[in-house]
Order: structure tokens, then C-alpha cells, then sequence
């Protein structure tokens, strides 16, 4: 058996931060803005904001577009997704539909009284190929406890729908974020929708759900995708 040493797994730097950051200014996929308030968010708070994910999660998250059609930030952890079936979700992996028919358990570092909401979304709705695709929404838990850490520990405001098995043809990107609330959320302005409300899951937006509800930058993401044909 032939035996290679591992490669280092290179973690970001305050210098490779600033290349990326700056290198989606200049081609429009994160305001001037945003990039400022990261990079103020480097000087004062360290590059720990942001170690906990590698140079390689986030080139993976640019290469799927996931970076900036779903967040526009690189994400400071990656969560981990795993289903009851023991199937556990690496960034971007291929997976079939009844590989995540049941309600995953998800973990992602969170601070003792901390508040978080969950979102869980297929990033090509209504099919990869349109130019003006949108997300479908498939999962959204608010008000977790990080003292009590654990999903579905929260209020759940959108029931756990698996991705759906007549879904359009094509690669679709099914897309997990954490963002940390400002305080106790009730979203009146949103619906609580069960598995039986499909309309009104379609046509979402991560970013501008967050922009609303003011909750920043993302804690922790995690993606995977599946082929319908």
C-alpha cells in the first residue's frame, strides 16, 4: 500500500482576506461597504473572525456560486449536516435524493446565550439554467439557543421539506446558513409554513431576508448538491 504524507490545509490569512475580499469588489459581487466593514471587522477582532474556514471551503463555495448567489460573506465556520442515516454532509458533495429525505441534525460553534436562526434553501429554483433564479425555501429555524445547542432546539417557522423528486433537471445547490440574531425574533412579517405550504416557499432570498432582519454576517455554511435528470 503506497503512503502519501497529507497536505497542509492552508487557513486564511489577514493577507489572502483582503485579495478575496477585494477581488469580489472588483467584479461586483460584494458592495464596497461590505468589504470595509469586513476588513474593519479583521483589524479589530483578528483573523480567528475567520480561520475557522480554509482557503479551499471558500474557493468551493466560490466555485458553486454559492458565495455570492446565496451569501456574499465567506462564512466564519463550516456547519456540520448530518442526516439519521449517518450521512454526513461535506462541502459541495453529490448526493441522491433519498440519501436526505429525513431532518438532519446540525451543529455550528455558537456562543453561550447566543440566539440563531437556521435557513435551508435550494439555491436554483426554479431550474440551474435560468439567469433569474431565485431560491426555494426549504427550512428555517429561529430563536436557537446556543446554551442549549442542538436543532431542532428553536422555534421552527419553516418545516424540514427534502429536496423535491420532480425538481427540474439539472444540478441543484441545497444550501445551509446560520446567521446570529440581534435578540429574540418573532418575524410576524413572515409566514409559518408546514410540508403542505409549497407556493409560499418559493421566490426567497437569503440576503435580503438577512438585510431585513439585520443579522450580518454568516456564522456557518454548508452545501451539497443533488442531480435530477
Amino acid at each position: 500500500m503506497k503512503v502519501t504524507s497529507a497536505k497542509p490545509i492552508k487557513t486564511f490569512t489577514t493577507r489572502n482576506i483582503k485579495t478575496m475580499l477585494f477581488s469580489s469588489w472588483r467584479t461586483s459581487r460584494i458592495s464596497k461597504r461590505t468589504t470595509i466593514f469586513y476588513l474593519l471587522c479583521i483589524v479589530f477582532l483578528g483573523t480567528p473572525f475567520v480561520s475557522a474556514v480554509t482557503v479551499e471551503v471558500f474557493k468551493k463555495l466560490r466555485k458553486y456560486h454559492v458565495v455570492p448567489d446565496v451569501i456574499n460573506l465567506p462564512p466564519t465556520s463550516v456547519m456540520t449536516v448530518r442526516y439519521p442515516n449517518h450521512v454526513i454532509v461535506q462541502i459541495g458533495d453529490l448526493l441522491k435524493v433519498d440519501q436526505v429525505v429525513a431532518k438532519p441534525f446540525i451543529f455550528w460553534p455558537a456562543k453561550r446565550n447566543g440566539l440563531y436562526t437556521l435557513i435551508m434553501t435550494d439555491a436554483d429554483y426554479p431550474t440551474p439554467l435560468a439567469r433569474n433564479r431565485s431560491e426555494f425555501l426549504h427550512w428555517m429555524v429561529i430563536n436557537i439557543n446556543g446554551t442549549q445547542f442542538r436543532v431542532p432546539n428553536g422555534d421552527v417557522k419553516v418545516e424540514y421539506l427534502p429536496p423535491i423528486v420532480n425538481s427540474t433537471a439539472g444540478y441543484h445547490r441545497y444550501v445551509f446558513t446560520a446567521f446570529r440574531q440581534i435578540g429574540r425574533e418573532m418575524i410576524d412579517d413572515f409566514p409559518n409554513l408546514s410540508t403542505l405550504h409549497l407556493a409560499e416557499r418559493a421566490d426567497f432570498n437569503t440576503l435580503a431576508f438577512v438585510k431585513k432582519h439585520q443579522y450580518g454576517y454568516p456564522l456557518a455554511v454548508n452545501f451539497y448538491q443533488v442531480e435530477f435528470k
